[in-house]
């Protein structure tokens, strides 16, 4: 079943007309249908992503976990563009919690975390490949994000 969300169309600086999703929530919605309609008209892809992922995760994004929410966190901070930016990492029994002031979380930011190689950071930007923050899934819990 395919959700029902509210597209606009967007203009961006190169004039290239782009959807304008009304929510993440339903932008993350739409692209998981559209995964799941990929993996049933080719379970192929099923193995190949996951076989893909796996060897990525097990190999050097094995134990970065804390790096990578980190660094996803200072690249947010580089786009917020405010001086004196602040990461905050809580750990307790139950969770790992790492919040940061700089720029919330956008549509091409949920894009880059849903498929690796997607992602539009550039210049000092450290991460860009979209794997990093994936590796979190390995750690066996569950991964949420929450806006301002």
């Amino acid at each position: 079943m395919v959700a029902n969300f509210s597209l606009k169309e967007q203009n961006d600086e190169s004039g290239v007309v782009s959807p304008s999703f009304e929510s993440l929530s339903d932008y993350v919605t739409q692209k998981q249908s559209e995964c799941l309609n990929a993996y049933r008209a080719n379970r192929d892809l099923v193995e190949e992503q996951h076989n893909r992922e796996t060897s990525i995760l097990s190999g050097g994004y094995a134990y970065r976990q804390m790096f990578e929410l980190i660094q996803n966190a200072a690249d947010a901070i580089h786009v917020g563009g405010a001086s004196g930016g602040h990461i905050t990492v809580e750990l307790n029994r139950n969770f790992l919690r790492v919040s940061n002031s700089g720029a919330p979380l956008d549509q091409d930011g949920v894009k880059a975390l849903l498929q690796a190689d997607t992602s539009s950071k550039r210049d000092n930007q450290i991460g860009r490949f979209g794997i990093g923050f994936k590796s979190l899934l390995n750690l066996g819990g569950r991964v949420t994000s929450h806006g301002r």
